[in-house]
């Protein structure tokens, strides 16, 4: 079946071409696999969806286990649609954005791209730092953004090279605030903007998530405050996004503030105040969705966390986060109907009379 998202992937994809995995291989400075996901998917205490949960956990070497930097001997592209990195006749090298299993990714429409080349930005040397991902959602920022950053300070030597970002996600507020509290307004960036950036030697680098270090190199490059280790603060994370909406959120709403939970929207608080929020968080029932990723500032310190999903929805990535992070975790999933789900009050309020007991 040819639908309206497939015809557009196949009409964007006329005039490139896929450059082969070998090509790549001298090119490598170094390649690292994590393998903690094994353990942690054998720790998966739901019985129920052990087949769901482990792929999550373990499918998807090159997005969720590699770590690698790669430095290009010869000239490259990067195309402003997506950061993609292109060579030679026009051949994409999709391996550098180590795309997540299902995902597509479109490169930017050709005729498009060709003219638009004439106007590119030449550079000598510079890192690309783009991510498809990472560019406006603030999970994957952590996710895959800044593991770039931490894999990067294995080259002290690469301190004064530019670094290419785009544009959109240099403005967000959690972006500012890394170059803020990590002392880098001194590098020299370049702002990708529509403007394909021709660089005649590119470094490109990945890094990974979920595990110890990656926590670590976080709390190192924003600094956050110290946990406050007594807090018995509770927060109940709603979203006010339409996407995954929880058709009962008012009737949940009102059930967690009854038992102590102060209602948060984590899009309307700076970035400074979601640390600062959840450096004091003990207990936290949260729609799942990009705000949750703000359990890194609680720094290992007690927390007890319950995640609400649509009952069609399985995402391991927290849980892996908890498991690192030494955090108690646990999760609820809602029946779905026409596109939103619903979360029963009495099993919700049996769940979470668990959680303030753990």
């Amino acid at each position: 079946m040819i639908t309206l998202a497939n015809f557009k992937h196949r009409l964007r994809s006329i005039g490139w071409k896929e450059l082969p995995s070998t090509a790549l291989e001298p090119y490598y400075l170094y390649y690292h696999r994590h393998f903690d996901r094994q353990r942690i998917a054998e720790e998966w205490p739901d019985r129920d969806f052990d087949h769901e949960v482990r792929h999550d956990l373990l499918s998807y070497p090159d997005y969720w286990h590699a770590e690698w930097a790669v430095r290009l001997e010869e000239p490259a592209v990067v195309e402003p649609a997506h950061g993609s990195v292109v060579l030679r006749g026009n051949r994409v090298a999709r391996q550098l954005m180590a795309i997540h299993e299902g995902v597509v990714v479109s490169p930017m429409y050709f005729p498009l791209y060709a003219g638009r080349l004439s106007r590119a930005i030449d550079v000598e040397e510079a890192i690309v730092l783009r991510h498809h991902y990472g560019e406006d959602n603030y999970a994957h920022f952590y996710y895959d953004v800044v593991p770039k950053f931490l894999a990067i300070e294995r080259f002290p030597e690469w301190r004064s090279l530019p670094l290419i970002v785009g544009k959109k996600q240099f403005e967000t507020r959690y972006f500012q605030n890394l170059v803020r509290r990590a002392g880098w307004s001194d590098r020299r960036w370049i702002l990708q903007d529509g403007t394909p950036i021709r660089v005649r030697r590119l470094h490109c680098v990945k890094g990974t998530s979920c595990h110890r270090a990656w926590a670590e190199g976080i709390w190192r490059l924003f600094r956050p405050p110290p946990p406050d280790s007594a807090s018995q603060r509770r927060i109940y994370l709603k979203r006010s996004e339409p996407r995954r909406r929880l058709a009962n959120q008012t009737e949940v709403e009102a059930l967690l503030n009854r038992l102590g939970f102060e209602s948060v929207d984590a899009a309307r608080l700076s970035h400074d105040e979601q640390m600062r929020l959840f450096s004091e968080t003990r207990h936290l029932v949260a729609e799942h969705g990009a705000g949750i990723a703000n359990i890194l500032f609680r720094q290992g310190a007690p927390l007890s966390l319950l995640e609400l999903f649509p009952g069609d929805y399985v995402s391991a990535g927290l849980y892996a986060c908890c498991r690192v992070l030494g955090y108690q975790y646990a999760r609820l999933r809602g029946p779905l109907q026409e596109g939103a789900y619903t979360i029963p009050p009495d099993t919700l309020k049996l769940q979470v009379e668990a959680l303030l007991a753990s």
